[in-house]
């Protein structure tokens, strides 16, 4: 890769509508810089296939586990329609923090079930 063979990083911006994404592409293109414009809402993720993106970011995390394993399904096989596949990244589990009135401190809490992963993965492909 370009950027790890000369030393910079590239960087990644979401954007949470179309005017924030033009803005952060304007502003590579002015700069000769290279960008990733990251969409996660997944209304976008159709779209943003279509238009060339080769990685698409959904975050199903608030639903329960058969609703995020469906919703991270839907979004794989809708990609797999395009010759360039892109690559599906999908959540699971929380963070503890207290952002969204989620305030995780016990253990177990902290950290994602390998068995609800191992089929998360399972059920996604």
């Amino acid at each position: 890769m370009d950027a790890q063979a000369h030393g910079y990083a590239v960087g990644a911006f979401n954007g949470e509508d179309m005017e924030m994404i033009q803005a952060v592409i304007a502003a590579a293109e002015a700069e000769h810089a290279p960008v990733l414009p990251q969409t996660t809402p997944g209304t976008l993720c159709a779209r943003a296939a279509a238009d060339g993106y080769t990685s698409l970011v959904i975050d199903g995390s608030k639903l329960s586990l058969e609703e995020n394993i469906a919703l991270a399904r839907r979004v794989v096989e809708m990609t797999a329609a395009y010759p360039h596949r892109p690559a599906v990244e999908a959540e699971l589990g929380r963070l503890g923090r207290k952002k969204d009135s989620l305030e995780v401190k016990h253990g177990d809490d902290l950290y994602t079930d390998p068995e609800e992963a191992a089929r998360f993965v399972a059920e996604t492909r």
